[in-house]
């Protein structure tokens, strides 16, 4: 390496460095993000009295309604 460019390519590599540190900080901000919105659409599985219907014999068996918590 040419001594005369020392200075020069340390500079450059100090700006790579910070903006990959920035670039680090901003995708795992944007993926902590995404895990915590998937986390929220997970869709809640609710049984709805009023969707309860029995069959010719008499037995109920009661309808699922599914609901993200958007909807609750």
């Amino acid at each position: 390496m040419d001594p005369r460019y020392t200075a020069e390519i340390f500079k450059h590599l100090e700006m790579q460095n910070e903006l990959l540190l920035e670039s680090h900080s901003s995708v795992s901000h944007q993926l902590h993000k995404l895990q915590n919105e998937n986390n929220g659409n997970i869709s809640t599985a609710l049984v709805d009295p009023a969707c309860i219907e029995g069959d010719e014999t008499g037995n109920s068996a009661p309808s699922v309604l599914v609901m993200s918590k958007e909807q609750l």
